[in-house]
């Protein structure tokens, strides 16, 4: 699993290359099979935010409090 970090193929002037997005791609799809906590939060920086809706400012989460809802697990 590739973690979300400054490793992962961005670059300031240039953006995400088409390497970088595919691995991520690649561990989304093993995150989603395996339904693994520890590779759901290695998609995501530790500040990341999840949205319902691109405009709906209301309903902000940090994404890292996303896999205990996916897991069922309690968020302290």
């Amino acid at each position: 699993m590739t973690p979300a970090s400054a490793d992962v193929g961005l670059s300031d002037t240039l953006g995400p290359t088409t390497a970088s997005i595919t691995r991520w791609v690649e561990d989304y799809v093993m995150a989603w099979k395996s339904n693994a906590r520890a590779d759901i939060e290695a998609l995501f920086t530790d500040d990341a935010e999840s949205h319902e809706s691109p405009f709906d400012l209301t309903s902000i989460r940090l994404v890292r409090t996303f896999p205990s809802a996916v897991l069922g697990e309690r968020v302290s």
